[in-house]
């Protein structure tokens, strides 16, 4: 059976618009708490973070968390859609939000904004994404601005945070646990690791 990315989004964005708000709470702790323990996060300067939204996992008390031990937190801020262009925004407090691109929660730029540059400082992108399998292959939104702001900022580490819902182990087609070839993209940037509330891969 022929499938591609539309179809997969649609059935797993289903599987992860099902659970509900304390579901999604009691997992996303879960994942925060996985994601803080590792070394990546704890040796980080710079944590560059999405601010979650609708049913995604919830990126809230990982800003709090970094904020609080004085690592520098940046959000991304769509600059350019046509281009597929996004940068990461210096943010001082979890309610530097304003509604942006696509409804999304993203930071203001003013003549004092702090924008990250790959300055050789240890930079973690913790980065979302709609699909995953276990060879770490990540199906987004379809905007591709994460692939373009990664290919650019190469030693950046990178780590994911999904539900378990979300990984594609034959949850879609019923039989293998990785992407179909045809889907995958030489463009596409693996995370390194992916982080659910059961596991990290």
């Amino acid at each position: 059976m022929n499938i591609d990315k539309t179809t997969i989004r649609k059935k797993i964005i289903e599987k992860r618009d099902s659970l509900s708000k304390e579901e999604i709470s009691k997992k996303s702790m879960s994942i925060k708490e996985s994601l803080i323990e590792t070394s990546e996060y704890s040796e980080a300067e710079n944590v560059l973070i999405y601010a979650s939204m609708r049913n995604e996992v919830i990126t809230d008390g990982i800003i709090e968390d970094a904020l609080s031990k004085g690592k520098n937190v940046f959000c991304p801020k769509v600059t350019d859609k046509k281009s597929r262009q996004m940068t990461f925004v210096k943010i001082e407090n979890p309610d530097d939000f304003v509604k942006g691109y696509y409804g999304i929660r993203e930071p203001l730029i003013t003549d004092k904004s702090v924008i990250c540059k790959d300055s050789g400082l240890n930079s973690l992108v913790v980065m979302p994404g709609v699909v995953f399998d276990r060879s770490r292959n990540r199906i987004g939104y379809g905007g591709g601005f994460y692939d373009t702001f990664l290919s650019d900022h190469s030693t950046f580490k990178k780590i994911a945070l999904a539900f378990d819902c979300q990984l594609y182990e034959g949850s879609v087609n019923g039989s293998s646990d990785e992407f179909p070839c045809e889907l995958l993209d030489e463009h596409d940037v693996k995370p390194d690791k992916i982080i659910t509330e059961f596991e990290i891969i």
